[in-house]
């Protein structure tokens, strides 16, 4: 944007990612054993976070006669009587809204598959959470996500407001249990091989080195 926009000269932009405390969040991996899975997703309940979408993808399974995996949503806001709303009238007793927490870790820990719908995003750092927490990642396919996100190669990218497509990857995941894990275990590989991008103790050094 700001090459073709402003016509900065490319030499004077440097790149820096948004930083997490990675060890903090290595901590709330799961094995491969106690796969479930469980999805959710930790996020402002709002129009634009798109939980309106994983709950009609739900409701579209759930005609289906599926079993309906235990989906945790964490976070609260304006949305939240309206999804609460939503959940009870089409019988989604699979469907747990904790509400805002300090200490989002012990639903991350919880999660096998995070599931981010969003209609507008810069980067995400609640994928990037979620990566290094080696969760399988469904997320939109829109700004910065696909920086971090490659269908199919770290992760799931559905279309925005798509509810088909959600449907399809909630569904593949459930059905494909070898093939989401070993697709959740290269997410994470690619996320630690790229520890430097992420990590907050060296992004933190990135921005010194540019002020100094």
């Amino acid at each position: 944007f700001l090459i073709e926009y402003f016509k900065v000269p490319d030499f004077k932009i440097e790149v820096i990612y948004n930083g997490i405390d990675f060890e903090k969040f290595l901590s709330f991996q799961k094995s491969d054993e106690d796969w479930e899975p469980i999805f959710g997703i930790i996020a402002r309940l709002d129009k634009i976070k798109g939980q309106i979408y994983i709950l009609k993808a739900l409701k579209k399974l759930r005609k289906e006669e599926i079993k309906l995996p235990k989906f945790i949503f964490v976070g609260d806001g304006p949305e939240r009587e309206n999804l609460e709303h939503f959940t009870e009238e089409n019988g989604l007793s699979n469907v747990k809204f904790v509400g805002e927490v300090l200490d989002v870790g012990q639903y991350l820990k919880q999660i096998d598959v995070f599931v981010f719908p969003s209609l507008s995003e810069g980067l995400g750092v609640a994928i990037i959470e979620a990566l290094v927490a080696k969760k399988l990642i469904i997320a939109s396919n829109i700004g910065g996500i696909r920086e971090l996100i490659q269908h199919n190669k770290t992760g799931i990218l559905v279309k925005p407001t798509n509810v088909d497509d959600l449907y399809k990857a909630i569904k593949w995941v459930l059905e494909n249990k070898e093939e989401a894990i070993k697709l959740r275990n290269e997410s994470f590989d690619w996320v630690n091989e790229n520890r430097h991008f992420f990590d907050i103790k060296d992004v933190s050094k990135k921005y010194l080195d540019v002020l100094n």
